[in-house]
């Protein structure tokens, strides 16, 4: 892996690292903390404190079907990767395949406290680069690095996601 300072990031702030990934995705600012809670309140109306979606006090920590919807509104489908397959190299090829979305489980304060953490793995200019808002830089993969790292992941209990273009319903 090399280092990749020229790619879009955001640093990890709260519990958002799924609006940090969204971002990531799109390499801008595409979604704001007040439009993934919107699409909170839209999932589950009336249920603005207590959300299933999120965590309260606008913390963050968005669940997979917040992602879903922001990705649909800007033409892209989430798709769930097989966890009984491998990544492989001419999935990483595929042209609409525009990048992988990772969630994790994460342990804080000691292994007391576990929480999901969201992060990427974007093709751009000829590689991977994996965007990670909790880490202090973004590191450039080739598509044999970005496989070999995804599979090792995918057997320790993480979920991954393909995200592609063409063919979505765009949801408003």
């Amino acid at each position: 892996m090399a280092y990749a300072p020229e790619v879009y990031r955001e640093q990890q702030s709260l519990m958002r690292c799924g609006l940090h990934t969204l971002n990531a995705m799109f390499q801008e600012q595409a979604f704001t903390v007040k439009e993934l809670d919107a699409i909170c309140e839209e999932l589950a109306p009336g249920r603005s404190f207590f959300n299933p979606h999120r965590f309260p006090l606008g913390l963050g920590n968005y669940d997979v079907n917040v992602l879903e919807v922001a990705f649909s509104r800007r033409g892209l489908r989430m798709e769930w990767h097989d966890p009984r397959d491998q990544v492989t190299t001419k999935q990483l090829q595929d042209p609409n395949l525009i990048g992988l979305v990772v969630n994790q489980m994460n342990s804080n304060f000691g292994g007391m406290f576990k929480s999901r953490h969201w992060y990427c793995a974007r093709k751009l200019k000829g590689s991977f680069y994996l965007i990670d808002s909790s880490k202090k830089q973004n590191d450039r993969m080739s598509y044999d690095e970005t496989r070999s790292f995804l599979n090792k992941k995918k057997n320790s209990g993480v979920y991954i996601f393909n995200i592609r273009e063409g063919d979505v319903d765009v949801k408003s």
